[in-house]
């Protein structure tokens, strides 16, 4: 019975000119939704908003791309120009879904906005970006951009290395566009558009319970606290959001209400364990 906030929380962290930034700006013009946002916007006044005076003296609220986004999807280009005490501002705003503003214009708007942020890695000055071999693990790429609360609520992070061998590299493409992505951008407005109720089973959630205790068994760092105690809850959004994107509706249901209800699978948490725990293992 217990609710739990389902936007998704994301991070890409990795070298210049690995592709991070075009993949997701192609992403956004496939699903012809979603906004992404560069590093020189990216300030805690443009990501949540502020007060400003007009010229007439009054004062009023100008929110910023996290609640114009609220249950769309923002990707944050050049995070690492945002400082860790920015970020922790943001922290807050991020769980709850929600932006309040007390200053001399006061006011609050939600923020359910699923999110990427996407970075280069930083040096011990949290300034100077440096590359991802600079570390002995990709994973401690992240203590110079992120305070370890800000890490906990990461729910799956990407580690991007400039390891592509040149030969590979500069090819031609020669792969034909699969015409069944366009109907990508459809499904997204069908899942963004509905308050679907999401089942689990006892056999599913026995799965979910059974990955989050392999996982933290194998992951989990009061260091670098990706994989967290509340580990299952993580699994089960992103469980949750696989069985939208499969288009995973009960079958069980009457006519009326066929596409009310999503049924998420054992076979959509193993999915992500092996997805969390490749991406990790390399990390």
């Amino acid at each position: 019975g217990k609710k739990v906030p389902s936007w998704i929380k994301s991070t890409i962290i990795g070298d210049s000119t690995t592709g991070k930034s075009e993949t997701i700006r192609q992403l956004i013009i496939l699903l012809k939704a979603g906004q992404i946002i560069s590093g020189e916007m990216a300030s805690v006044a443009g990501l949540a908003g502020a007060s400003v005076q007009a010229s007439g003296g009054q004062w009023f609220l100008d929110f910023g791309v996290l609640p114009l986004n609220d249950k769309k999807y923002l990707a944050i280009d050049g995070a690492h120009k945002l400082k860790k005490d920015e970020m922790d501002r943001l922290a807050e705003a991020e769980r709850t879904g929600r932006i309040e503003i007390n200053k001399a214009a006061k006011g609050e708007a939600y923020a359910r906005t699923r999110q990427t942020k996407i970075l280069n890695p930083l040096d011990e000055d949290g300034i100077t970006t440096v590359t991802m071999d600079s570390f002995l693990f990709p994973v401690h790429s992240l203590k110079h951009s992120f305070q370890i609360q800000s890490i906990a609520r990461i729910d799956l992070c990407c580690f991007v290395s400039d390891d592509v061998d040149v030969n590979d590299r500069n090819v031609k493409g020669g792969m034909a566009h699969d015409v069944r992505l366009d109907n990508l951008s459809d499904l997204v407005r069908l899942i963004w558009s509905k308050n679907y109720e999401i089942k689990f089973d006892d056999s599913t959630i026995d799965e979910i319970l059974a990955q989050a205790i392999i996982l933290e068994n194998k992951f989990k760092s009061d260091e670098f606290p990706l994989i967290t105690n509340d580990q299952k809850y993580k699994i089960a959004k992103l469980s949750a959001s696989l069985a939208c994107l499969l288009c995973s509706f009960d079958k069980d249901s009457p006519s009326e209400q066929k596409f009310e209800k999503i049924v998420v699978t054992e076979e959509h948490v193993k999915y992500i364990s092996k997805l969390i725990d490749r991406e990790y293992c390399k990390a």
